[in-house]
């Protein structure tokens, strides 16, 4: 196969444009390009006709690159337990790859709180690779490589700290597009987009759905995972067996590269208070024991809870 051309369906040009898909993939050494629906339909058109073409992708290529992986620990009084706040770095444009922006954040915030005050050590972990897996030779999302690596701070044996609780934060402050029924326009529909919080057991549900009690902006649904079914870097820490409060939005923007990195479709008040939420998650998870924190539940998919304003 000398090349391949995917046509997406129904859905409309605008939505379609730079759509960075799919990243979960190897590279097959073969030239791959998407077309909306109606640059397919000539596409296909022509080759009924059997007309010939050429495909020519071009891109430039830095075999020597590298990107890191960063991570920090806040101690806190108790030496042999951990909470791990992780996020990923790289992504195609400002919603995908903001997780950061929170973890900073966060990290300020309680690096301002006395040591003896705060309960447990804080591991903030900022991972490279989210969309480079394949490379990683692993199964699963990117943060599976970290847990493997640094086992020491998360898997509670021997001398090992134990992770009470994995909390993962990405794709902030996303706001709705959406196609209209003809899938002619793509358009700001008015709303923020809807948040999908995976929680991994009843008590951590509990905690994220208490903690985003008065907010101003809130479109959660909460998701107790199944199997695979668990969306981006909180995936590898609920399989690790770490109770889990994962914020991952899926805009259909998601994995789009735009000129301006779709940066007009953040919403800076909602990434404001879903940062404020997530301090308070960590600040509540801190002063429980970790017994009152449970284990992930068997996975079997469910929708957990649902909050929006005025409901």
């Amino acid at each position: 196969m000398l090349g391949v051309i995917c046509i997406w369906n129904h859905i409309s040009a605008d939505n379609a444009k730079g759509q960075y898909l799919p990243f979960t993939t190897d590279h097959r050494q073969c030239p791959a390009l998407w077309v909306g629906q109606e640059d397919g339909e000539a596409l296909k058109q022509a080759a009924m006709r059997k007309a010939k073409a050429r495909l020519i992708l071009q891109a430039d290529v830095d075999h020597t690159a590298g990107s890191d992986t960063i991570y920090a620990m806040l101690p806190g009084r108790n030496d042999a337990e951990t909470i791990i706040v992780n996020t990923h770095t790289d992504g195609p444009n400002a919603c995908e790859e903001n997780g950061g922006v929170a973890l900073l954040a966060m990290a300020k915030y309680f690096s301002q709180i006395r040591e003896e005050q705060r309960n447990r050590s804080i591991v903030f972990v900022f991972v490279t690779g989210h969309f480079q897996i394949p490379q990683f030779g692993i199964k699963g999302q990117a943060t599976t490589r970290w847990l493997k690596d640094h086992p020491e701070l998360w898997n509670g044996e021997g001398t090992n700290k134990q992770a009470v609780a994995g909390i993962t934060i990405e794709h902030l402050g996303c706001t709705e597009w959406k196609d209209d029924q003809k899938h002619a326009h793509y358009q700001f529909t008015g709303e923020i987009d809807n948040e999908l919080v995976f929680t991994a057991n009843r008590a951590m549900d509990s905690i994220y759905l208490n903690c985003i009690q008065g907010r101003t902006k809130v479109r959660t649904i909460t998701l107790k995972p199944k199997g695979k079914f668990y969306f981006g870097e909180g995936q590898p820490l609920y399989e690790a067996n770490i109770p889990t409060i994962s914020l991952v939005p899926g805009p259909d923007y998601l994995c789009a590269v735009g000129d301006n990195g779709h940066i007009d479709k953040i919403d800076p008040d909602l990434m404001y208070e879903q940062i404020e939420t997530f301090t308070k998650v960590v600040s509540v998870i801190d002063h429980m024991k970790s017994e009152e924190l449970g284990k992930p539940e068997p996975a079997s998919f469910s929708f957990l809870g649902w909050l929006g304003k005025g409901e």
